[in-house]
């Protein structure tokens, strides 16, 4: 099955989102530079939703523009990044307890709500990958980004669980 976008309409549209990815990512720096600044006794860190917008930058720029693009691999990077862009405002919401009213509390490393929404987000890649290459019937060229998703997961995990140790022996 040929990909009804050329090549040069997936680098348009992939150059647009990359562009409000910078922007959201440049912004989540300043904040955090912001807050250490105004807090510099006080542990910080990148939180794990902003890991989605990273990884998608990475599928993005790998798939869209440096890995032998063809149509049909560029249309599913920026596909595949779509999904971990889209998953990246419930990530946020979810980092600052939003979704629920919630008594304020110390800054933890991950919520409970950040990890639902950034699991819910990485699942949904890992299925997009799998059934996109049972649609195709295509070897699996998904190999580097499946590795990087499941890799910011787990260390986002056990970033979580040690933040979560380190409030229980307190």
């Amino acid at each position: 099955m040929d990909c009804p976008l050329k090549l040069g309409e997936v680098w348009a549209a992939a150059a647009v989102v990359i562009g409000f990815q910078l922007i959201s990512f440049a912004w989540r720096l300043s904040r955090e530079a912001e807050l250490m600044t105004r807090h510099p006794r006080k542990e910080n860190w990148f939180p794990i939703a902003d890991y989605l917008n990273l990884v998608s930058m990475l599928v993005l720029v790998g798939y869209v523009f440096v890995y032998h693009p063809t149509e049909q691999s560029a249309a599913s990077g920026l596909s595949l990044s779509l999904i971990l862009l889209a998953g990246y405002p419930f990530a946020i919401l979810g980092h600052y307890r939003l979704f629920v009213k919630a008594v304020p509390e110390d800054r933890p490393y991950c919520t409970p709500q950040e990890a639902v929404s950034v699991i819910l987000t990485i699942c949904f890649a890992l299925w997009f990958m799998v059934s996109h290459n049972f649609y195709y019937h295509r070897p699996m060229n998904w190999l580097i980004p499946g590795i990087i998703v499941v890799a910011v997961a787990v260390f986002g995990i056990m970033g979580w669980r040690e933040e979560r140790r380190k409030e229980h022996k307190n």
